[in-house]
């Protein structure tokens, strides 16, 4: 008998593929691609041995249509519908591309990979492990430069972690505006949504702020954390588990159980 956990897994990687299959409907004839879909769920029902039938409305745009019958032959049919295709999303107003189907979860252990492989410390592994845990852990509200997820972020750890710990995952917010400042190669490559997050959160930083922040010894840190922070939004990217970090989350947060998410 499969475990929840199991199960869960399962579904979530599921609900990836139709994700990433982007069969965005815009309202015409030729958008869609609802084809994409179709073929994932027929080879994955299929494997519980159900029969699909196909129709296409017109090419690409493909439905499926099985059969289940019930035990009481005379009950009145029930008939389950689900859309395949979705409406179009502007990436502006998402924190990573909707159409990647990388979760919270997945950011966290790519960022953290990235920084073991760069020869990173324990205290920098960890930043960049929780830096985006405000995410998860504070209701979402309207970020300010005063007020963001970093600073959220930076409050909830610092009873348990070395102060650079906090400082980094309080100021990578801070470190992505100075990139945006000083390095104009960092700015055109930005994602839709991380170029809509900059606005809210101030902008570039200003001269004076750019030099007074980079004067910090743990600054490097906070920049090493940013530039992760950007590439760690790779669907397909293999990544260490949640439990190979067990044992420095363990040094400051105490005993963990972990659940598939």
């Amino acid at each position: 008998m499969r475990t929840e956990d199991a199960m869960t897994a399962e579904v979530v990687e599921l609900l990836r593929t139709l994700i990433r299959n982007a069969c965005v409907n815009d309202g015409t004839d030729a958008s869609g691609h609802e084809i994409r879909s179709a073929d994932t769920l027929e080879a994955y029902l299929s494997g519980v041995g159900l029969a699909m039938e196909r129709y296409t409305a017109a090419p690409g745009r493909v439905s499926l249509v099985t059969r289940i019958d019930g035990r009481d032959r005379r009950a009145p049919t029930l008939l389950l519908l689900g859309h395949t295709d979705v409406v179009p999303a502007d990436g502006r107003g998402w924190r990573h591309d909707p159409f990647a189907a990388v979760t919270q979860r997945d950011h966290a252990l790519q960022c953290a990979a990235l920084a073991s492989r760069a020869g990173g410390d324990d205290e920098l592994v960890l930043a960049a492990l929780l830096h985006d845990l405000a995410h998860l852990a504070v209701p979402e509200g309207r970020e300010t430069a005063e007020r963001h997820h970093g600073h959220h972020g930076a409050a909830l750890v610092a009873p348990f972690v070395p102060a650079r710990v906090a400082w980094i995952i309080e100021h990578h917010v801070a470190a992505k505006r100075y990139l945006c400042a000083v390095d104009p190669v960092y700015l055109e490559r930005l994602s839709p949504a991380s170029v809509h997050s900059l606005a809210v959160q101030g902008g570039p930083l200003h001269r004076e702020e750019a030099m007074a922040v980079a004067a910090h010894p743990w600054f490097t840190d906070a920049l090493n954390v940013r530039r992760w922070d950007e590439e760690a939004k790779d669907p397909q990217a293999k990544t260490p588990p949640l439990s190979a970090w067990v044992p420095v989350l363990e040094r400051y947060f105490g005993p963990q159980t972990l659940r598939r998410a």
